[in-house]
Parts: structure tokens; C-alpha cells; sequence
């Protein structure tokens, strides 16, 4: 018979705003021309909303490489490619 333990409750953990800041600085110079840093901004924190329970440590750069795809795909869908 094999057991298996009671579920636990899930641990929020809090992540850094600091490399969130700077993703949104970074992208903000790459995509300023296309996009407001308002927008930016919150395309940054969808994708941390989308990346949730990601590894803690994996999530600047994941969500850097999402809200860029994100922002690519959405200047394709107005004509205006890079």
C-alpha cells in the first residue's frame, strides 16, 4: 500500500519588483517607439501573472523573453515590424 501525505498549502512567494523594473526599462528602450511605458508595464506584469508558479528564480527572465515575444507580436498585428 503506498501512502501519500495530505496536500499542503501552496507558499506565496513575493518576487523582487527590481528585475521586473528593469525588464520594463529594457523593453521600454527596444519598444518605445511602439508602445507607451504604461503598456509596457502591463504587459510585463501579464506575463508575471501568466508565469505564476514558474521557478521563483527563473521568472526575470522568462518574463522578459515573454513580454518581448508579446510585443513583437503585437507590432507584427499593426504593420509594424521590426
Amino acid at each position: 500500500m503506498i501512502t501519500v501525505a495530505a496536500a499542503q498549502r501552496p507558499v506565496r512567494m513575493r518576487l523582487d519588483a527590481g528585475p521586473i523594473a528593469q525588464t520594463v526599462d529594457r523593453l521600454s528602450v527596444e519598444f518605445g517607439d511602439q508602445s507607451t511605458r504604461e503598456g509596457i508595464t502591463s504587459v510585463v506584469y501579464r506575463c508575471v501573472h501568466d508565469l505564476a508558479g514558474s521557478p521563483l528564480g527563473a521568472m526575470p527572465e522568462l518574463c522578459e523573453r515573454l513580454a518581448r515575444q508579446r510585443l513583437l507580436d503585437a507590432a507584427d498585428s499593426v504593420g509594424n515590424r521590426r
